[in-house]
């Protein structure tokens, strides 16, 4: 297991660097890098400019879309690595437990109430976040604001639910 976690942090080191470097100009050398930074007059224009077109005008879009790309498959590596460690170690307490002698399989009692309540929550926070990002990088547009309020919709629709569940399981 721990030669599992190993390798998997390091194919996410990996692709992270090679993300980073594939960002970089290749005509930009190291000494134009620092007399860019040394001038002042780059300055100047840059203040310029985001007074004019806004912070999201300085962003390439390449770095935008790289790390736009790169969170998501982060997140889902590491939500799929977070599951094989958890089963993994069910799997070993669960062996642990037959070789003795005490295992008794439980059943699996899932509150879906609770489930709908906190995926409820969540969503509704994270899609205006989600609708305020989005906008501020591409600018107050349809698709900008609607990436989020999918989520909010979703999320109260979740509360709804969490609401109408809660009130037939106190009747029965």
């Amino acid at each position: 297991m721990k030669n599992l976690r190993l390798v998997a942090v390091s194919c996410l080191f990996s692709i992270f660097i090679l993300i980073a470097f594939s960002c970089v100009p290749e005509d930009f050398t190291e000494n134009e890098l620092l007399d860019t930074v040394k001038n002042s007059e780059i300055d100047n224009a840059i203040a310029e400019r985001v007074r004019e077109h806004g912070i999201q005008d300085l962003f390439p879009p390449t770095i935008v879309m790289v790390f736009g790309i790169f969170i998501p498959i982060s997140a889902i590596i590491g939500f799929f690595l977070v599951l094989g460690i958890f089963i993994s170690l069910y799997h070993k307490k669960a062996m642990a437990m037959i070789e003795k002698g005490t295992y008794s399989p439980k059943p699996i009692n899932i509150r879906w109430d609770l489930i709908c309540l906190l995926l409820g929550i969540v969503l509704v926070f994270v899609g205006p976040g989600i609708s305020v990002t989005v906008s501020a990088f591409f600018g107050m547009r349809l698709w900008t604001i609607t990436s989020g309020l999918i989520l909010l919709l979703a999320g109260i629709a979740l509360l709804i639910f969490y609401k109408l569940l809660s009130k037939k399981m106190k009747v029965k």
